[in-house]
């Protein structure tokens, strides 16, 4: 029986999606890969001409279909993708293996050394779409012909989802040492909170995001797990808190049809994962997410006041997270009917003042209890603005505000879209006050993004990117309640701006990783510490104090004979008054290197190397330079270095 006219057009219409994303994906991945190359003039490139050849061949070919899908041979092409549907039907339940493959094969190609092969002729972006395409047939296969659209959608977020989480397998090693600058000193920072059952004495508190060190420490409950479980540990820190917020997110406005309410909660996962949001700060929203109900106000601010002692705990500028969370919830959920306005406002009003007002005495409790100098806890107060890096610089190549703009554009253009055709049914106070929470976030996390230390991507921003979130699937899902239900309509979602909302975050996660450092071998890690515990343990016969600036781990994880903590000049923290330039810090610690109060000093390989801004970090480079390295440099002389573990040993100079 043949089809009728309205059924034969709409196949014909989501084959012509499917062959415009096929070319889009050729059109980017060729302009990614001309930019690489050294610019849109490839003829004058001395990159290999070959590479272009599989985006050619895929984009001339796509671009034919098409063309000839509007002629009046369109019945024919129309056969030929049906027939060859058809086969994919025929396999049934094996399409759901068939989905996997892609999801999985895209992070082995980008991610292992077994794909390096293949990096030149296929470009992630034009690789992502392909493998997307090819997901949504078999997708569409295994639902015997789901619509195209959410197919498409269900392997972005997919695919998007198995690359994130094949990130964080690399990092899950027993690899004796930090793997990064910073790495290994989060579980030293974790442990303090342990520190008389760990170093026998109680040490200070962590200082910076004591509330992320907290969640870290929950593995030393256990006595003797092994350093690969922390960092397990950490990989299920990111994963599980992020989806669990995410879930809550979907949870709350799609309560009933679970297809749309997993695809919201992918969406939201990758979406907060584009800062990174930090899982300290996902606690919050979670709890937020999960607890406040806003008709019942008593209730809500309990789940407020909860939070907020842990947003006071964690930063300074996460304050009045969870009470501006609240209140936007409240303008979303709560219309205003006939109540006075300032009766209206009361209930999010005091949700955000009494919250931030409890996050700031937490913190002057934390400050008391921790055992620092209160002066510590305000470094980013004194350190230094770098309004530069707002623009494409070498820390950050899109610079702040270039990324900000792509990860909000489309939400944005969202909420423009919805006002249009629901300003009469909502009071202005409401979609102006949620504007306003936006927009002071946003500033704010602008200005601390290009402090010194920072602006390397946008985890500074993450709460603007939390409630960016909450408000673009309240406003996607039409859950703002109106206040003038009859002048209220239903926004129809356009499916390019559907498809910018699901690919900037897709695309963001495919940007990162690659394949991992080549790690010295297990037998030249132990023989360094062999030589590393030799050291120490001649320092601890003689008295002498040991200083782990670096590769602090060793002791907590007892890799090394147990000596005296020096808890004042950990890498981090050290780092962090420098960029605050601490003075009285700073003197106590150049004193006691010119008195060679130090035995034996381990830090990374130490020379003198002061970078202009055509190196990424070279800010943050130089006054390390000047204010760590050359001081210890004048009073210290290398003993033993192992480059290739990033590991120096100094001692006094004679």
């Amino acid at each position: 029986m043949r089809s009728t006219w309205p059924d034969r057009l709409r196949r014909l219409m989501h084959l012509r999606m499917v062959l415009s994303a096929a070319l889009l994906a050729c059109v980017l991945g060729f302009w990614v890969q001309a930019a690489e190359a050294g610019g849109l003039m490839l003829w004058r490139s001395t990159a290999p001409k070959i590479y272009t050849l599989p985006l050619a061949v895929m984009g001339l070919l796509s671009a034919a279909l098409l063309a000839v899908s509007h002629t009046r041979y369109s019945d024919r092409v129309l056969w030929l993708a049906e027939w060859v549907f058809g086969g994919f039907t025929a396999l049934r339940g094996l399409n759901y293996v068939l989905f996997l493959v892609p999801g999985i094969l895209f992070p082995w190609l980008y991610l292992t050394e077994a794909g390096r092969a293949v990096w030149p002729y296929a470009p992630r972006i034009w690789a992502f779409g392909v493998f997307a395409l090819a997901g949504s047939v078999f997708w569409m296969a295994a639902r015997r012909g789901r619509n195209w659209a959410f197919s498409f959608a269900v392997s972005v977020l997919a695919y998007g989802l198995f690359h994130r989480v094949a990130l964080y397998i690399p990092q899950v090693t027993d690899y004796l040492f930090s793997m990064g600058w910073s790495e290994a000193s989060r579980y030293y920072n974790a442990s303090l909170f342990f520190a008389r059952q760990i170093y026998g004495e109680a040490l200070p508190l962590p200082t910076l995001h004591p509330t992320r060190y907290l969640l870290q420490s929950i593995p030393f409950l256990v006595e003797n797990l092994p350093l690969w479980f922390h960092r397990l540990w950490q990989a299920l820190l990111w994963l599980v808190l992020n989806g669990a917020a995410a879930w809550a997110l979907a949870r709350r406005f799609v309560p009933q049809d679970s297809r749309v309410r997993w695809a919201v909660t992918g969406w939201a996962f990758l979406f907060f994962f584009q800062g990174p949001v930090y899982y300290h700060l996902i606690v919050c929203i979670l709890v937020v997410l999960w607890g406040v109900d806003t008709r019942r106000f008593w209730r809500s601010m309990l789940v407020v006041t909860a939070t907020s002692i842990w947003a006071g705990i964690s930063r300074i500028n996460w304050f009045p997270v969870p009470g501006l969370l609240a209140a936007i919830l409240y303008l979303i959920e709560v219309p205003r009917e006939d109540r006075p306005l300032l009766r209206y406002l009361t209930p999010p009003a005091l949700w955000t003042l009494a919250g931030s007002a409890l996050a700031f005495t937490a913190q002057r409790a934390y400050i008391l209890l921790s055992g620092n100098p209160a002066e510590q806890f305000s470094s980013s107060f004194t350190s230094d603005l770098l309004w530069y890096r707002l623009w494409p610089n070498a820390t950050y190549a899109p610079g702040i505000l270039r990324a900000v703009l792509y990860v909000s554009l489309p939400l944005a253009l969202l909420f423009v879209a919805y006002l249009l055709r629901n300003h009469r049914a909502l009071h202005p106070i409401r979609w102006l006050g949620i504007a306003a929470v936006l927009g002071v976030f946003l500033a704010g996390g602008v200005v601390v993004s290009v402090k010194i230390g920072g602006g390397s991507n946008l985890h500074n921003l993450d709460a603007y990117l939390a409630l960016l979130a909450v408000v673009g699937a309240a406003v996607g899902l039409n859950k703002i309640v109106p206040d003038r239900p009859e002048k209220f309509a239903a926004l129809k979602l356009n499916p390019l701006l559907v498809g910018m909302i699901l690919l900037v975050p897709a695309w963001m996660t495919i940007l990162e990783g690659g394949p991992p450092a080549q790690q010295p071998s297990r037998t030249a890690q132990e023989q360094a510490l062999v030589q590393i515990q030799q050291l120490v343990q001649q320092m601890k016969d003689s008295g002498r104090p040991v200083l782990f600036i670096n590769e602090r781990h060793l002791q907590t994880f007892d890799m090394v004979p147990e000596v005296e903590m020096i808890p004042e000049y950990e890498k981090v923290f050290l780092m962090e008054m420098v960029m605050g330039n601490n003075r009285p810090y700073l003197e106590t610690f150049y004193r006691q290197l010119e008195n060679h109060e130090f035995g034996l000093i381990v830090t990374e390989p130490l020379y003198i190397n002061y970078q202009d801004r055509t190196h990424g970090f070279s800010e943050e480079n130089n006054v390390w330079m000047e204010r760590v390295v050359a001081p210890i440099l004048q009073n210290y002389r290398p003993l033993l270095t192992f480059p290739e573990l990033g590991i120096q040993l100094s001692v006094p100079q004679e």
